[in-house]
């Protein structure tokens, strides 16, 4: 990372681990099982899930596998950011949500550092995208809605929304407590990087007259 890339790192992390939310009862740190070890993280999710923009909910796992909590919230689309039957994964696929007529996204994404989730998050913001377009209500989780889906809402608020990677992880924690891993953050800032180099390419295309 650069140097620039290792402030935005710095930043966020002091962001995410100091930003006090206003009228939510304080809730005492808390270990969280990681796959492999413990780590601590700033603050517990106070709900199951929070509306991050209008039709777009982040949440945990527990919510996502409750079918009738998902149509009392009208939920059209589900996307797993934790689809699987590993440590910290949830078992869920398309023939869980068929007879509820809910759409769902699968990603195989395990709460490591060291997961690359780059090449999924594209895709998912694409996917969230089209399901907003055609007015439905999507549900984004992992197991608690700290880290893999809170990255997923991340990067789709970058490339759809048109935030930098700053401003979409203030707008993502002042709605929700999470907390993405090292790893995840840093793939962000990259991203980050490759939406700024793109923007800089298509400004310096020259432009053709007929």
């Amino acid at each position: 990372m650069g140097s620039n890339d290792a402030h935005m790192f710095e930043e966020a992390k002091l962001f995410l681990a100091n930003y006090k939310d206003v009228g939510k009862p304080n809730k005492s740190r808390a270990p969280v099982v990681n796959s492999f070890s413990y780590f601590i993280f700033p603050s517990i999710p106070h709900n199951a899930c929070d509306e991050i923009e209008p039709g777009l909910w982040l949440g945990n796992g527990d919510l996502a596998k409750k079918l009738d909590a998902l149509k009392d919230m009208k939920v059209t689309h589900v996307v797993n950011a934790c689809m699987g039957n590993k440590l910290n994964q949830v078992d869920t696929n398309a023939d869980y949500y068929q007879a509820a007529n809910i759409h769902f996204y699968g990603i195989p994404a395990v709460d490591l550092s060291s997961f690359n989730i780059i090449p999924f998050l594209r895709p998912a913001a694409d996917y969230i995208e089209q399901a907003l377009a055609n007015k439905g209500i999507v549900l984004v989780h992992c197991q608690l809605g700290i880290s893999r889906s809170a990255s997923l809402v991340i990067a789709y608020l970058m490339l759809k929304r048109n935030m930098d990677f700053k401003n979409a992880v203030q707008y993502v924690r002042q709605r929700r407590e999470i907390f993405p891993n090292d790893g995840f953050l840093k793939q962000l800032i990259l991203l980050n990087r490759e939406i700024v180099a793109s923007k800089v390419v298509s400004q310096e295309k020259p432009a053709f007259i007929d």
